[in-house]
């Protein structure tokens, strides 16, 4: 991965924790308010919508409804377990700097070894060479997460970890 890429990669990974972060600002402006909690995913969505295209850099859509997906259930499994008895059981609220994204089958493209990751309008696409095959036919891949992965390499702090679904985990090379 040159270092333009990796600047890209982990600067998607921290505009999709500013996703996170304003989440839980506006979850907790609404609870200062006691107006009713915004939990919903569809609308966290429309929420998003209103905040207009380029808010969140080269952050694409998809990418920051998969951060909000991800809050929404987080949410609502820990209003399950509330509900269920459970009063150890905290709704999240802690901010995070490096948030992993996931892209859905039919929004990113898998060519042998190159995987190519659409962003905002008006920003090319994101190819990341991966570090060896895959172990599926590349129609069989359903989702791509992108997150970080505690490095093999001493002189590296981070390496970026590409999960795909089916479970096959890989590193960016």
């Amino acid at each position: 991965m040159t270092p333009h890429q990796r600047e890209r990669v982990f600067g998607l990974l921290r505009s999709a924790g500013d996703v996170w972060c304003c989440v839980l600002d506006l979850a907790a402006w609404r609870r200062h308010r006691q107006d009713p909690p915004l939990a919903g995913y569809q609308e966290l969505c429309r929420v998003l919508a209103v905040s207009g295209p380029g808010t969140f850099g080269e952050l694409d859509s998809t990418c920051a409804r998969s951060v909000l997906r991800r809050y929404s259930d987080a949410w609502f499994a820990t209003a399950k377990r509330r509900k269920e008895g459970e009063v150890s059981a905290r709704y999240p609220r802690r901010k995070r700097g490096l948030v992993p994204v996931r892209w859905y089958h039919g929004t990113f493209r898998l060519d042998g070894r190159v995987l190519a990751i659409p962003m905002a309008r008006g920003c090319p696409p994101l190819a990341i060479r991966l570090d060896r095959d895959i172990p599926y036919l590349p129609g069989q891949v359903r989702s791509v997460t992108l997150g970080t992965v505690a490095s093999y390499c001493p002189s590296l702090p981070w390496s970026v970890g590409i999960m795909l679904f089916p479970w096959c985990s890989l590193l960016a090379r």
